[in-house]
């Protein structure tokens, strides 16, 4: 096994922010709960963590796909499409490697499909929220760190500021997934976690 597969070859600051700023704008659009997140010193993101409640597959690869999208390095995930069914060609402490073992889930056969799919969801929605996203990452850099306290009000704040208090963000995520993967969803409902329509708050 090579340690540095799935592992970014930028690791300054900026790209660190980058990264862990978008697993956090990520947990925010995935319904997870409100957690901290820092930066060493040397500009080393340390692990989000993940709500308690169980979650979809769909919402764990989003998940942790998240980092790795935000910050647009080609040569990761283009390392990682081309050895998706191998999770032990990667760094047990990437994100390319908890990718690769949630995507052996999938049907063989449509595998990288799905995952370049996800990822193109995953741009689609940091373009859309990249206001949310600019604010997280300079928050890091500025701190090196965003606290429980300072999440929670994030959520709330970005609730406001995105209208979405009474839109179900399962909507927004699998409306973007559908985008790409030319999936057929009903127009006349919200979506929720489970696919399933779902009564407007």
């Amino acid at each position: 096994m090579n340690y540095l597969h799935g592992l970014s070859p930028d690791d300054s600051p900026d790209a660190r922010a980058t990264h862990e700023a978008g697993h956090l704008v990520m947990s925010w659009l995935l319904d997870r709960q409100p957690h901290a997140c820092s930066l060493d010193d040397d500009g080393t993101g340390q692990p989000s963590i993940r709500g308690a409640k169980e979650e979809t597959l769909h919402q764990r690869l989003l998940a942790s796909l998240a980092g790795m999208v935000a910050e647009g390095n080609r040569e990761v995930l283009g390392d990682l499409l081309d050895n998706l069914g191998n999770p032990d060609y990667f760094s047990r402490q990437s994100d390319a490697f908890a990718t690769a073992v949630i995507a052996a889930m999938l049907d063989e056969r449509e595998r990288r499909d799905i995952v370049i799919g996800f990822i193109l969801a995953g741009a689609e929605l940091f373009q859309e929220y990249g206001e949310t996203l600019r604010q997280a990452k300079e928050l890091l850099l500025r701190d090196h760190e965003i606290v429980l306290e300072t999440s929670s009000r994030l959520w709330q704040e970005w609730n406001q500021f995105h209208h979405l208090e009474n839109r179900p963000k399962s909507d927004v995520v699998y409306r973007a997934l559908a985008r790409q993967l030319d999936w057929k969803l009903p127009e006349q409902c919200f979506i929720g976690w489970d696919l399933q329509p779902i009564r407007p708050r």
